[in-house]
């Protein structure tokens, strides 16, 4: 009887109750980042899964301690009936035994007690990490759907950034084309002006070399010096005529 007594308490040492950690539900969740969510989160589940798996434990153990109960006073009852059979002798002894047994059920009442205690607050924690695991679950959905958002957001103002720098590529583009049509412009205005006055177009071809080099003006301005050679600024030969021409616009 009593090796039984003694296999309950060791089967119930075994199965003592490890306390969750209160830090993880004592965290204030507004101000964790979503990394330490996620991780209080992971840490939330496993401290559950420990205390199933403990409260698992202590109602094996409070069965056994239960049936090792009832044992108890089966046998009570069996030695309370055939008490009157015995000598005075072993009527004392029995009850000295008795005593010894009422004792040690007065102690299991008290560790049933204790049991129902640990079984209560394990149901309370339980309910708490319950509410923390929706509260995290609720924050964690919420950052999640911020990210989206976000994301959503910076993708939407890279398209609109690509679709403005193509504008402007294309304005660039076009005033580029622009600026260089002008300056071919002004290359050909420049190429075609008279290479004595830089000011008139050359609108005559000097002979017998031919070249387009001055205007009729200058040409004109020359020949009244009865001193000046008249020669080709190119070529240095002698100009003995010229001809008046007519080159588109």
């Amino acid at each position: 009887m009593n090796t039984n007594l003694s296999d309950s308490s060791n089967s119930e040492s075994e199965g003592s109750i490890l306390y969750p950690n209160n830090n993880l539900l004592n965290e204030n969740i507004d101000t964790l980042s979503k990394d330490d969510v996620v991780n209080n989160l992971c840490k939330l589940i496993e401290e559950k899964d420990r205390i199933i798996k403990n409260f698992t434990l202590i109602n094996t153990n409070f069965s056994n301690t239960i049936i090792n109960l009832n044992s108890v006073i089966d046998s009570l009852n069996k030695n309370t009936i055939i008490k009157n059979s015995f000598s005075y002798e072993k009527y004392i002894k029995n009850a000295l035994l008795l005593e010894e047994q009422i004792d040690e059920n007065l102690d299991l009442k008290t560790e049933v007690s204790n049991f129902k205690r640990d079984i209560n607050y394990l149901n309370n924690k339980l309910n708490l990490s319950h509410k923390a695991y929706n509260s995290l679950n609720t924050v964690f959905t919420i950052k999640v759907r911020e990210n989206m958002e976000n994301k959503i957001n910076h993708i939407n103002k890279i398209l609109d950034l690509k679709k403005m720098h193509h504008t402007m590529v294309l304005n660039l583009s076009e005033r580029i084309d622009a600026l260089e049509y002008k300056l071919k412009d002004k290359k050909n205005e420049i190429c075609m002006s008279c290479k004595i006055c830089y000011n008139e177009p050359i609108d005559i071809t000097i002979a017998p070399c031919n070249h387009l080099v001055m205007c009729k003006n200058c040409m004109d301005e020359l020949s009244k010096i009865d001193t000046a050679e008249l020669k080709c600024p190119l070529c240095q030969e002698n100009i003995t005529d010229f001809t008046k021409i007519y080159l588109p616009e």
